[in-house]
């Protein structure tokens, strides 16, 4: 699950050298859609009927949140790094923390506010840290707020997802996110010849959409279910040094001694803020 997550930007920026990041987008979220439509069909059974109420709230937290997370997470990355979009990404919990505070679900405590000064001042340094000019801060910016759209869905969308699901949540953000762009695919870019696409940016749309939309959420919520949820999340420490390994070996970026101070100050702060 980790490593198929952390391919994730690697292979959307190998498929950009070919598509528009709204034209990946709108892709990548149509062959999702029908990815996870399939397996919400065999799992039809024990999915739970939804509730006439919930049609527009469902809709809302996944095409709204979901699908804008994931337009601004494309977007991001076509102006930032692979290393400075995992490290960002880092940031979910901390953020997570703060609005699960705004809402009552969670209270401050010393370690937790020490924890998130420690991730500030790693956010400051990346920002700092633009080798090669791959990493731009309009660009760490935007990644920004993808994962504010991102924590966001996971806090006030919580109560949904104990009620339905996360396969039926997911079903709802991408196929109603399909329906959506589909005027990027066939308006926006009705004159894109498609033909002249090389097949590794079809791979990595295809894997784009596969992988990390669909396969990767399975073993998530799989997993959820043989371990405690401490274990898995536990996880995501790997993700941003094994995308920074992968970056520099499959695309060539620049790892720098600023970006590693400043990722280790940022898991640091993650991992004091998740202690307390």
């Amino acid at each position: 699950m980790t490593v198929i997550w952390t391919l994730n930007p690697i292979a959307g920026k190998i498929a950009m050298r070919d598509f528009s990041p709204m034209l990946l987008v709108a892709l990548r979220t149509t062959a999702s859609g029908v990815l996870i439509g399939i397996v919400l069909w065999f799992k039809r059974r024990s999915q739970p009927s939804v509730a006439r109420k919930d049609w527009l709230l469902l809709l809302f937290f996944g095409v709204g949140l979901q699908i804008g997370n994931q337009v601004l997470f494309i977007n991001g990355l076509s102006h930032t790094s692979v290393a400075h979009t995992a490290f960002i990404y880092a940031l979910t919990p901390i953020l997570v923390l703060v609005l699960a505070t705004l809402r009552g679900q969670e209270h401050f405590r010393l370690r937790k506010l020490v924890g998130m000064l420690i991730c500030i001042a790693g956010v400051m340094l990346l920002v700092r840290d633009h080798a090669g000019g791959e990493a731009t801060p309009l660009g760490d910016a935007i990644v920004f707020v993808a994962i504010i759209l991102f924590s966001s869905f996971t806090v006030f969308g919580k109560e949904l997802q104990v009620r339905y699901g996360g396969v039926l949540l997911n079903a709802f953000a991408y196929i109603g996110g399909a329906v959506v762009l589909q005027p990027v695919i066939w308006g926006a870019n009705a004159e894109f010849d498609f033909a002249a696409v090389a097949w590794q940016s079809w791979s990595a749309m295809l894997y784009m959409a596969a992988g990390p939309a669909v396969f990767g959420y399975l073993i998530y919520y799989w997993a959820l279910s043989h371990l405690p949820a401490s274990r898995v999340t536990a996880m995501q420490y790997l993700h941003p040094p094994l995308a920074t390994s992968f970056s520099a070996l499959f695309l060539g970026e620049t790892v720098t001694l600023m970006l590693g101070v400043a990722g280790a100050l940022i898991l640091l702060g993650v991992w004091l803020t998740e202690r307390g």
